[in-house]
This record gives structure tokens, C-alpha cells and sequence, in this order.
């Protein structure tokens, strides 16, 4: 589990730096804080080309989509996955 913060979070199929704060090579979309909710915009390259496969509940994401609690998004062809849902308290 990892809190969204209310900032944009960078996504990639990189297992081993799936979520940033900042901006790299080979991210294939980005989480944005909007309201109360999130959008998913692809990366420019993604937008073309979908090498990455980024998928919301398992069909093809698009660009600027509005999600909800309960959404998954997958990443790549090895699934880098991840499950909007929402925590009531955080524990340290």
C-alpha cells in the first residue's frame, strides 16, 4: 500500500521504481490529484504507441481518464499493478 499524496505521482512498469515524485525516462503515465478524485494522463509516448500496455480494469487506459476507488491499473506487460482504494487512517 502506498498513501497518494496530493501531489502527482509518476508510474512505470520499473518493478524496482514503479511510483515517483518526479518525473523519468520511462514512465508511462501520471496520477493527478483533481477534486476529490485522480486522473490517469499518459505519457506523450504512451499516448502514440501504448509500448507500456497501461490498462484500467483491464482494458486500454485513455488519456485523461477520471478514476475511482476500486480501479485497478496495470503497467506493462509484467503487470506493475495497482488498486485505487482508500485508507481511513495511516499507521506508522
Amino acid at each position: 500500500a502506498y498513501p497518494l499524496p496530493d501531489k502527482t505521482i509518476f508510474l512505470s512498469s520499473d518493478h524496482e521504481n514503479a511510483l515517483s515524485l518526479t518525473p523519468g525516462d520511462n514512465d508511462a503515465a501520471k496520477l493527478m490529484p483533481i477534486g476529490q478524485g485522480w486522473q490517469l494522463t499518459l505519457s506523450s509516448n504512451q499516448v502514440r504507441t501504448n509500448q507500456q500496455q497501461v490498462l484500467v480494469n483491464n482494458k486500454p487506459a485513455e488519456n485523461t481518464q477520471i478514476l475511482a476507488l476500486g480501479d485497478k491499473i496495470s503497467v506493462g506487460r509484467d503487470k506493475s499493478t495497482f488498486l485505487l482504494l482508500k485508507v481511513e487512517e495511516v499507521l506508522h
